[in-house]
């Protein structure tokens, strides 16, 4: 059986065959309205395609509402998104109703409030597994401009050797996380 590209491919060569000019856009639509004639090509385009593209859709989604970003709203530049994620990290105006967090032993993402505590901590644990590159690398540049004078570079104190030694002896341990004064958390509780 002949893959999707191939007969994609197989058709532009026999609507091309004897052409002398053609309007791509036009001949791109005829090609396509050909090719949903096709079941098999069908089947295999949706299977191919539809699942990697509603999955992702959905991880954005998740993503956007873990942020606070409603599904809908423009796409921000860089230094929008930062600010806008900034302004939510600090609790306020959170629709904390609409966080999913990836339970990594279903393998599911599950409504935030619905966590239960091992699930909450199994999901900490990946999230600090996975930043450990990004702290190691943090703790190395810090470690390395250490060492350094004002304007200096790296290379000019560090050989790649000593950075690689260095970083191997880097250990990153899950970060220690404190609150400030407690507040009362729900009416008529003492925290």
């Amino acid at each position: 059986m002949s893959t999707l590209r191939q007969q994609i491919r197989a058709w532009w060569k026999k609507e091309l065959d004897g052409l002398d000019e053609f309007d791509l856009k036009l001949l791109a639509a005829k090609g396509s309205l050909a090719l949903r004639q096709d079941p098999d090509f069908c089947a295999g385009f949706f299977e191919a395609f539809l699942t990697p593209v509603v999955y992702q859709v959905g991880a954005n989604l998740v993503s956007l509402q873990r942020h606070g970003l409603a599904p809908g709203t423009k796409r921000l530049g860089a230094k929008e998104a930062v600010a806008a994620i900034d302004g939510v990290d600090d609790g306020e105006d959170r629709d904390w109703s609409t966080w999913f967090e990836h339970d990594p032993g279903s393998g599911r993402y599950l409504a935030l409030f619905l966590l239960t505590k091992e699930q909450a901590l199994a999901a900490a644990q990946a999230r600090e597994r996975a930043a450990e590159p990004d702290l190691r690398r943090a703790a190395l540049l810090r470690l390395a401009a250490g060492r350094l004078k004002p304007g200096q570079k790296i290379g000019d104190v560090w050989t790649a050797d000593e950075l690689t030694a260095t970083e191997r002896r880097i250990l990153v341990a899950a970060p220690k996380v404190s609150l400030g004064p407690l507040a009362p958390l729900r009416k008529g509780k003492a925290a």
